[in-house]
């Protein structure tokens, strides 16, 4: 999880909760903070007082083989329990405001944002982004955003 300016990891402040689901899903979420799939899209975040939780569910290539061939023939339902751990365990110190919770990935991550928005009602906002071919020499970027 990414916190800026000290931000404490316990107390009675609460802050909105940005999750970012990395793509793969064999890739994974390390603790270099202007690294990675999400890189300064996560100082963008924190620096606006937002904690990032960047969770490495099942199907993660740092944890071994057995966890990441775990999604095989179960791509959601495994990692949304993953997901949902974490979660429950971030709000259980105290630090989260869960009418304030975001979900964002891309590639597979934004499968599985859109996998967890699906299945559980609690966010307030998702966002991934998607790209079309549209020719040759030509890609067309797409961003979609749910808000409730």
């Amino acid at each position: 999880m990414s916190r800026c300016n000290g931000t404490p990891t316990t107390g009675s402040k609460r802050y909105p909760l940005v999750v970012y689901s990395h793509g793969g899903p064999e890739a994974a979420s390390t603790e270099d903070f202007d690294m990675g799939e999400i890189g300064p899209l996560r100082d963008l975040f924190a620096a606006r007082g937002f904690l990032v939780f960047e969770p490495n569910y099942r199907g993660s290539d740092n944890l071994g083989n057995a966890h990441e061939h775990a999604t095989y023939r179960h791509p959601g339902a495994g990692p949304d329990s993953d997901v949902n751990s974490g979660l429950k365990m971030l709000e259980a110190r105290g630090i989260v405001d869960s009418s304030r919770i975001a979900a964002v990935g891309h590639s597979y991550g934004g499968y599985m944002t859109a996998w967890l928005i699906s299945h559980q009602h609690f966010w307030r906002c998702a966002w991934w982004p998607t790209a079309r071919w549209t020719g040759p020499r030509s890609m067309s970027f797409q961003a979609r955003c749910i808000m409730r």
